[in-house]
């Protein structure tokens, strides 16, 4: 094996351990019967986030956290509560012309693709959106 090869390899074997590492919280088996109380993940004390790509990694986990975004047109808080059962509970709080959702996601929706469609920008998601949002 050429020294190019083997650095590929290593390359290529760090890669996959660390998506294996990044991932493997995302791909946990979940109790699907197990109830949880709202007001016990709501009371949750949440990691509040300074920019979007804190956020994106405790939704792509589920841990509670926040976010709060603000423009001239209003401003708009992403939070992440936690599991409630099988679901990824979020909840988008929008003042003036900023909407609000109240969304539960199936752990195999938890990716940035799906955050960026949520952000409002085009990722072919909308219909996770749709279902998993009210």
């Amino acid at each position: 094996m050429t020294k190019q090869k083997f650095i590929v390899w290593i390359i290529c074997l760090i890669g996959f351990f660390g998506l294996l590492l990044i991932s493997r919280n995302i791909f946990k088996t979940r109790d699907v019967n197990t109830s949880y109380d709202y007001n016990q993940t709501a009371n949750l004390e949440r990691i509040k986030c300074e920019d979007i790509q804190c956020l994106t990694g405790y939704f792509l986990t589920c841990e509670p956290s926040e976010y709060k975004y603000t423009a001239k047109e209003g401003s708009i808080s992403f939070i992440v509560y936690g599991w409630q059962g099988s679901k990824c509970h979020f909840q988008t709080k929008g003042t003036a012309s900023l909407p609000s959702d109240d969304c539960f996601f199936d752990a195999i929706n938890l990716n940035a693709k799906t955050l960026n469609q949520l952000f409002g920008n085009e990722e072919g998601l909308q219909y996770v959106i749709d279902q998993s949002c009210s």
